[in-house]
């Protein structure tokens, strides 16, 4: 799946397509955020995740601020989901996606179609670092090895892009 990311240059929009896995795609025409996946069951788990994120980050309000579509793709073989900002409201948020300016929330979108045994990464900092040891003791040496990775990896991203 292509993905584009607009970059700014000379006050307009220039697009540069790279691969990522999640189908997740920018659409700056039609003021959407859109995704491919292969089954029905993360494209609800993207639905549900992208409402509460649009919902408590940017303080929209759903079917007023943006409207979800769905459909299946026989031909791909795949589900899409399609998520348009429809008010003034909306489309600012959308702009400050497109602009990232909202890099923590344009992860949550990136990754919602990933089953997380936490909710978001702010409940999992709060588990870790809990005075309770039953909370501590819950997480395995795998998954906080393989997240504390992701996290490097994140934390890397945006130092390069600060940097540059």
């Amino acid at each position: 799946m292509r993905h584009d990311i607009p970059t700014l240059s000379n006050s307009t929009i220039n697009r540069v397509a790279i691969e990522i896995e999640n189908g997740l795609t920018y659409n700056p025409d039609q003021i959407s955020i859109e995704g491919a996946y292969p089954d029905e069951l993360s494209v609800q788990r993207v639905k549900k995740t992208w409402c509460t994120i649009l919902e408590t980050d940017f303080l929209l309000i759903p079917k007023t601020d943006f409207q979800f579509s769905k459909e299946q793709n026989t031909e791909a073989e795949n589900f899409t989901i399609k998520c348009s900002f429809t008010s003034a409201c909306g489309r600012y948020a959308f702009w400050r996606l497109l602009n990232e300016q909202a890099p923590e929330v344009q992860f949550l979108l990136e990754t919602a179609h990933e089953s997380h045994r936490f909710q978001d990464y702010r409940s999992f900092i709060e588990s870790v670092t809990s005075p309770e040891p039953q909370t501590q003791k819950a997480l395995s040496h795998r998954l906080l090895i393989g997240l504390i990775d992701q996290l490097d990896a994140i934390r890397a991203y945006f130092v390069s892009k600060i940097r540059s």
